[in-house]
């Protein structure tokens, strides 16, 4: 069994536990599992089956992702197609994206396209947990 391991950094604020359960909502994810702290699912990369478990070990304001990926053979791209699946993972449901120029991203509370976040969308943020 090969290992490898290795850590990202999502755009804050990030909640893995928020993110696994809009995952797991879709009906292409019914394997997904989220046992309270990891994310863990089965990748196919290059047709080999790897498995990626995933724990945050920061808080939303910085948040560090730890991931850890076995299988019995690890393709060389590996890491590569990972964190390929995990930046589309945290944005899960990519149809309520708004485009802002070359960049995308999801819409906060209290904000208006193209615009610097509100003091309510913020505040309405810190009260959320957002």
């Amino acid at each position: 069994m090969q290992d490898l391991k290795f850590s990202l950094n999502p755009l804050p604020p990030f909640r893995l536990d928020l993110t696994a359960w809009a995952l797991r909502r879709r009906p292409i994810n019914a394997i997904d599992s989220w046992d309270g702290e990891a994310y863990s699912r089965v990748l196919a990369i290059n047709g080999l089956p790897v498995f990626i478990r995933i724990i945050q070990t920061r808080g939303l304001r910085s948040p560090l992702l730890q991931i850890n990926a076995m299988a019995d053979r690890l393709p060389l791209n590996a890491e590569q197609k990972i964190v390929e699946a995990v930046e589309r993972s945290e944005h899960p449901y990519p149809e309520i994206e708004i485009r802002n120029g070359a960049s995308s991203k999801l819409r906060r509370n209290g904000e208006r396209q193209g615009s610097e976040p509100t003091r309510i969308g913020m505040r309405n943020d810190a009260l959320t947990g957002k």
